[in-house]
């Protein structure tokens, strides 16, 4: 039998906030914190490694309280496996990476909750866990999708949090990336992406050839104005 080098549980977007969306009920808080305790005791469960969020831990971007933070941290406290990601733009003020230690998503880092990838990836053998929080210029760059010189020699795990859009000519508002921009980079792909920031589950995409997996399997919190998404109950 194969030994396990690796397993991790990822999650998208929980979007936890004190104040629920307009397009979301007031049962909304109870329901993400429900979700994020579910994500964890699924991890036990499986006894994974790591869990991992792809950003955007948060809602209300330069608003979320210190009380939301706690409110995290104290579930993240009982998990007992290590939470790593990346920061996504509701995380983070002005989509300033510095802004980190005066949001709640640096209270989740300073007590050893929350380990944020950028500068500080996960080494395991010849394999590499990565990420890229949000930025400006995210899908102008398309620089989080690709290794850098020094990650070459890895097989890489990286967590994205773009307009990521799985289709060659797949579309999306504002600056996007599609699979067909991806092939035009003469730069090397992550061996595996996965992407969050855009809310809707997409088909992952295999290419056995290039060792490559991308995927983008939607969010923990739908903050879309429909009835049937403001009464959702989010699933693991």
């Amino acid at each position: 039998m194969a030994k396990k080098i690796l397993s991790l549980l990822s999650f998208n977007d929980s979007h936890f906030t004190l104040t629920p969306p307009i397009s979301r009920t007031n049962s909304y808080p109870k329901d993400i914190a429900n979700k994020l305790i579910e994500t964890i005791d699924l991890s036990k469960k499986l006894n994974v490694n790591y869990v991992a969020s792809t950003g955007d831990i948060f809602h209300r971007k330069g608003d979320t309280s210190f009380k939301e933070g706690y409110i995290v941290l104290s579930i993240f406290k009982t998990s007992g496996i290590p939470i790593i990601g990346i920061m996504g733009n509701h995380d983070i003020s002005g989509y300033n990476f510095q802004s980190k230690v005066n949001r709640p998503i640096g209270i989740l880092e300073k007590a050893g909750y929350y380990r944020i990838l950028d500068n500080n990836p996960i080494k395991i053998k010849n394999i590499l866990i990565t990420g890229t929080s949000y930025h400006n210029d995210y899908d102008v760059s398309k620089e989080a999708y690709f290794k850098k010189d020094e990650e070459s020699k890895y097989f890489t795990i990286a967590f994205t949090h773009g307009s990521l859009v799985l289709k060659d000519n797949g579309r999306f508002w504002g600056d996007y990336t599609n699979l067909s921009d991806l092939k035009k980079e003469n730069r090397i792909q992550h061996n595996v992406i996965i992407n969050g920031h855009l809310h809707h589950a997409q088909e992952p995409v295999c290419y056995d050839d290039l060792d490559n997996y991308l995927f983008a399997n939607g969010s923990l919190a739908r903050n879309i104005l429909k009835e049937d998404v403001a009464k959702r109950i989010p699933t693991v």
